[in-house]
């Protein structure tokens, strides 16, 4: 028991092996994009953008973490951010479509967290995405309260990384407000 697990361990280290491991995992992945860079819950699924915001979001993360280059990396990531980006833009018209028949309308928790993952990384998105984020945090900034705790904090990491400091820290204090325990 002990030699195997000597020998396991030695595998674990063994770069040639860490490096197969890493390929083989990157390329199963990237069989289950879908040809719109979305991914599903399930292999020939409808893409989900839940699913596909989880896994740009890590595999951004994974980039800023270990500072790796892996062209089927960034194709992959890419074509999840071209996806949600797509995906925040037809909220975004219907949303403004909503608007124009007279009622207020804001960004949904789902919208919060695609704006969160393309606000990560400051690159030029092949959708021009910009106006719509910045439309999006327009809204976003008009009523704290309507949001979870977890779409608080979303948002408010949102406007950190928007430059807009002063909102962030409003809705960290929504939150304190919300979580603070009050006994009868």
């Amino acid at each position: 028991n002990e030699t195997e697990q000597r020998e396991l361990l030695k595998n674990f280290f063994d770069e040639n092996a860490t490096q197969y491991r890493k390929d083989d995992i990157l390329h199963k992945l990237m069989k289950l994009q879908n040809s719109d860079g979305s991914f599903s819950w399930w292999p020939g699924m409808r893409g989900s953008r839940y699913v596909t915001n989880a896994v740009y979001m890590t595999l951004v993360r994974l980039k800023k973490m270990t500072g790796a280059y892996y062209y089927e990396l960034n194709l992959t990531a890419n074509q999840c951010r071209d996806y949600l980006s797509s995906e925040l833009k037809k909220e975004a018209a219907e949303m403004k479509k909503i608007e124009k028949e007279g009622f207020e309308v804001l960004p949904s928790e789902t919208a919060l967290e695609t704006i969160y993952s393309l606000s990560l990384v400051k690159e030029n998105h092949k959708h021009d995405v910009k106006p719509t984020i910045e439309y999006m945090v327009g809204k976003l900034s008009k009523v704290p309260t309507i949001y979870t705790i977890y779409g608080k904090a979303n948002a408010a990491v949102i406007f950190a990384l928007n430059g807009q400091k002063t909102k962030a820290k409003e809705f960290l204090q929504s939150i304190n407000e919300h979580s603070v325990y009050k006994p009868e």
